[in-house]
């Protein structure tokens, strides 16, 4: 009689995946991410990938480096440990000077002259995003004496890569004023614009006294907004000057 062969019929013990561990993210630069994706003994494909985006990543890191105002942040600077992530500074806790300031807006628009200037070899610039508007305009505030700020203000309505919309944003910038004609205010601006025009009447519409508002909100980088902008700012150099000067 035959021995019957016994058999285990247990089930094997389950096997438990291994639960991959995420490490947190750190600022040890794009390459340096980019570089980690594949293992560093992976001499095959998978490591021409990965030194492909590392090098992808590189060249974009290059480019923001080269925006005005701000590229600095993007530099490239050697990593020796890993360190927090990076914070992009407070603009109104910088302290820069109004030079400063009015050169930096300035550079973020450069005048339409300057770019006729423009090689076929420079890239000619593009109308800033919403984020950068609204840090230029954070600098904009920023400028204290009232020449600089009218300065800064003729460089927007000046700027090949502005519109209609930005000048107008600035123009909000500024405070409404008291009515005096020579201030960094609205008002003063709008003054200036009827002074360029010698009367009210545009295109052969008598405008009255919402003249200034009609350029404004109508044509506010045109010849004539550009020209009250340049008034204005010579105003006010000429009235800082005479109070310098003024003896007691």
């Amino acid at each position: 009689m035959a021995t019957p062969v016994s058999t285990n019929t247990s089930a094997a013990a389950p096997v438990s995946p291994t639960t991959p561990v995420v490490q947190p993210a750190t600022s040890a630069g794009l390459s340096s991410v980019a570089s980690s994706l594949a293992p560093a003994t992976d001499q095959g494909f998978s490591g021409q990938i990965s030194a492909c985006i590392a090098s992808i990543f590189e060249t974009i890191r290059g480019c923001l480096a080269r925006l005005p105002c701000i590229g600095y942040w993007f530099e490239s600077t050697p990593v020796t440990t890993i360190t927090p992530p990076v914070t992009i500074p407070n603009p109104t806790t910088i302290g820069w000077t109004d030079a400063q300031l009015v050169s930096m807006i300035r550079g973020a628009f450069p005048s339409v002259s300057a770019v006729s200037a423009i090689t076929s070899t420079t890239t000619v610039p593009v109308i800033p995003p919403p984020d950068m508007v609204n840090y230029l305009l954070s600098l904009f505030g920023q400028i204290q004496a009232p020449d600089a700020k009218i300065d800064a203000f003729h460089s927007v309505l000046d700027a090949s890569n502005s519109n209609d919309g930005i000048a107008k944003q600035f123009y909000d910038a500024l405070p409404e004023g008291t009515g005096v004609p020579v201030e960094a205010s609205k008002s003063a601006f709008r003054h200036q614009i009827w002074a360029a025009n010698g009367s009210s009447v545009y295109n052969g519409h008598d405008h009255g006294p919402g003249f200034g508002d009609h350029i404004v909100y109508g044509a506010i980088r045109g010849p004539l907004a550009q020209q009250a902008a340049i008034n204005l700012r010579t105003a006010l150099i000429a009235a800082r000057t005479a109070s310098t000067t003024r003896t007691p």
